[in-house]
């Protein structure tokens, strides 16, 4: 389930983001985060080993420590692009990056800024509701976002774009979930074979 937060400077969408992690881990969910931050950024530093290492060539660099692991990759990249790398996690909380196409939750007064496309909530301390629809978007499979799908034919390897990634993955979750005991399912192998007759 992928789920974005937007609204102007200060609106309370860290807040509102925070609390959501907060409640969802609760529940036992798996939950990643995305915040955008619509300007240059690193978390590196010239001079510090893992900038030599990005400098060198390195297209990704992991700070590795006892308590913390970073991933540093040394360029920009899209939502879509980080989406299909946090596959795995119940949730995908993004904060930002309000134009994308996900399902989206306005907070504050966006005053004269019109609703974004996809905006299914307006906070208004209705945090349980948001989460309802999260739990509801886990269930039912609707709002995946990128997942892996392979399809193979006879031992050949099927390409498929994201468009029919989702469609299968709609189709698959959509049936699964009607299935008793399989509530929260993530991986889904199915394999298919044509009896000869």
């Amino acid at each position: 389930m992928i789920l974005g937060v937007y609204g102007r400077h200060n609106s309370g969408k860290t807040q509102l983001v925070s609390k959501l992690i907060e409640k969802l881990v609760l529940r036992g969910y798996s939950v990643a985060s995305v915040k955008n931050i619509p300007k240059e950024f690193s978390i590196d530093a010239p001079g510090k080993d893992t900038w030599k290492h990005k400098v060198a060539g390195a297209d990704a660099v992991v700070a590795l420590s006892l308590n913390e692991a970073a991933f540093i990759f040394g360029k920009g990249m899209d939502l879509d692009e980080v989406l299909s790398r946090l596959n795995g996690y119940d949730v995908v909380l993004v904060e930002g990056c309000k134009k994308a196409d996900i399902p989206k939750v306005a907070v504050g007064d966006v005053g004269d800024i019109p609703e974004e496309k996809n905006t299914v909530f307006r906070y208004k301390d209705n945090l349980e509701d948001i989460i309802g629809f999260i739990e509801e978007g886990i269930k039912s499979g609707k709002y995946l976002g990128d997942v892996n799908l392979s399809i193979e034919v006879d031992g050949k390897k099927v390409p498929a774009n994201r468009f029919i990634q989702r469609l299968f993955a709609n189709v698959i979750y959509g049936m699964v979930s009607s299935l008793k005991g399989l509530d929260a399912t993530k991986d889904i192998r199915i394999e298919l074979r044509r009896e000869k007759k």
